[in-house]
């Protein structure tokens, strides 16, 4: 199964991704991310830079931030387990 399949599957028997504008608290992510997306969190300076940026999208998928370039998830952001890179 590819990628893009599973993508499907998730869509038809889970809640669809969450598609918003970065307002931290109005997020549906864990309490542990939220802390780190916040000012002065790890992930703050990042995120900001990738926000300037156009060619990134941003979902809110399973309380984790996905991140996606040019139609291409590169990164997941989670609150403990920390940074999953997928492409570089």
């Amino acid at each position: 199964m590819k990628l893009e399949d599973y993508g499907k599957i998730e869509c038809l028997y889970g809640p669809p991704p969450v598609y918003f504008d970065l307002d931290v608290e109005a997020m549906p992510l864990c309490s542990h991310l939220k802390a780190k997306l916040a000012k002065g969190g790890e992930y703050h300076r990042l995120v900001q830079r990738l926000i300037k940026n156009p060619s990134y999208t941003f979902k809110a998928i399973r309380r984790q931030l996905h991140i996606y370039k040019d139609g291409k998830k590169v990164l997941i952001l989670t609150g403990k387990s920390g940074i999953k890179e997928l492409a570089k």
